[in-house]
């Protein structure tokens, strides 16, 4: 039943907030660790922006135990009155407000998600980043554009749509929050300071930008330093890693077929530009910078650091798009009942309006938009190779016969389809498992975000 303690496991463990678990106690150093102590899943960031009269404000940080994963409480910090006044209110299974507190909990996780995670991170910061780059310095004919034309489908009309109908002043998207005017704008300028995925170590590694980019840049490096050093090794951690070392080994397949060695690649001024201008959208369209300033970054790294730079800022978008839209943006089966969880709600009441429940569902309706899938057969009319057909453009010289997939693209793309595949079978074997009669208490949750055969390959609303 969905509006259990047990359901709340589901959700911060196997579901909408399972890409923002982590230990309670943060780290101070990248050299700690931190493999023991509750679990947490945050909002209380979000307390302090003013809401419209009528309406409570969003918040609560959601702590379980390490061991059987159940939770034991919510901390909720409450709105400042004053700016030097902060107080917070803790909350366990059995107090008289506990429906209502899970409820204001799952509801600020919901809209966190919605607001930051999906709308920020994936649309306007790393979906137009991307796009841009590529546009500009990447000519139609080149080889990198070519791989990511399935990865960027209508995203450039997508996201003008989300400006427009969700992002805009008075559009869907502010209707719905709970956030004054003010709170809204707010909202969007300290959005950058809360995304997750690695730019919440910022701090932790201080002078460090190198490591810290390569764990922002590299998800699987991001994935083992969390297991290392922070104690996090869920499932859903584990799914992700699985799927992100079958992205890189295509990008990196793909990618030699065109640049033998790293020293190629490094002479391709298309390639070294689209770099350096993805890592500059992404270093100065927010307000702490999400990576390091470029310039000491790829003006003089050596063509081997430049080689995985593009690896990973190849394989984070493919990645970003698919899986992290997944689990991000495909929310419709949360926003169907605002008695689970809404967007906004009245004070006091563990339910959102009519006007609530109506809004929403206009939302979603307006953000389902299906996309071409990630899995396809050889030639089904979803192979995407014919991207790949010659000649195409590199350093300035035609590469491959005109009409014709080169062998070894091909190989890499069927190499890669047989990886998701039999990923998806075991995703099957997990799910079967979880929802079977014997299953026990935490493991009793599937898990489809990171399904390959539910992915789609670019960003929809």
């Amino acid at each position: 039943e969905k509006l259990t303690d047990e359901a709340l496991t589901q959700l911060c463990f196997f579901g909408l907030g399972a890409h923002r678990l982590y230990r309670a106690r943060t780290l101070s150093s990248p050299t700690e660790v931190v493999d023991s102590g509750d679990f947490v899943v945050r909002t209380n960031f979000l307390a302090d922006l003013p809401v419209r009269e009528g309406l409570d404000s969003y918040g609560g940080d959601a702590y379980f135990d390490e061991t059987t994963w159940r939770i034991k409480k919510i901390v909720r910090k409450l709105p400042r009155q004053q700016p030097w006044e902060s107080e917070e209110l803790t909350y366990r299974p059995g107090d008289p407000e506990w429906e209502y507190v899970k409820f204001v909990f799952r509801s600020s996780l919901f809209s966190l998600v919605t607001l930051v995670d999906h709308l920020f991170a994936v649309h306007m910061q790393v979906g137009n980043a991307c796009v841009l780059a590529s546009r500009q310095y990447l000519g139609p004919d080149h080889p990198v554009r070519r791989f990511l034309a399935p990865f960027q489908f209508k995203t450039i009309s997508v996201n003008d749509n989300a400006r427009n109908n969700l992002i805009n002043p008075q559009s869907m998207g502010p209707r719905n929050f709970a956030f004054t005017d003010k709170g809204t704008d707010l909202a969007w300028s300290v959005a950058s300071e809360y995304t997750p995925s690695g730019a919440e170590l910022r701090a932790v590694f201080g002078d460090d930008q190198a490591s810290y980019l390569r764990l922002v840049l590299d998800y699987g490096a991001y994935v083992e330093f969390l297991k290392k050093h922070g104690g996090v090794d869920t499932p859903y951690r584990r799914q992700t890693l699985q799927l992100w070392n079958i992205m890189k080994n295509f990008v990196n397949s793909f990618l030699s077929q065109y640049y033998p060695t790293a020293e190629e690649l490094a002479r391709d001024s298309e390639v070294r530009c689209f770099v350096y201008t993805l890592l500059h959208e992404l270093a100065f369209t927010t307000t702490n910078g999400l990576v390091p300033d470029p310039a000491e970054n790829v003006r003089d790294c050596s063509a081997e650091e430049l080689w995985q730079l593009t690896s990973n800022l190849l394989t984070r978008y493919c990645y970003l798009v698919t899986a992290g839209h997944e689990q991000v943006g495909t929310v419709p089966v949360y926003a169907q009942d605002v008695s689970f969880c809404a967007f906004h709600w009245p004070k006091g009441e563990s339910c959102g309006t009519k006007q609530t429940a109506i809004t929403s569902a206009t939302l979603m309706s307006f953000t389902s938009t299906p996309m071409p899938l990630l899995m396809a057969e050889e030639g089904s009319e979803g192979d995407w190779t014919h991207l790949f057909e010659g000649p195409v453009t590199v350093n300035g010289e035609p590469v491959g016969e005109a009409g014709a997939v080169p062998p070894a693209v091909k190989k890499a793309w069927v190499v890669f389809q047989a990886e998701l595949k039999a990923m998806a079978a075991e995703c099957d074997d997990f799910n079967n498992k979880a929802l079977s009669a014997d299953a026990q208490f935490p493991h009793c949750f599937g898990m489809w975000q990171t399904h390959p055969s539910h992915l789609e390959t670019s960003v929809s609303v």
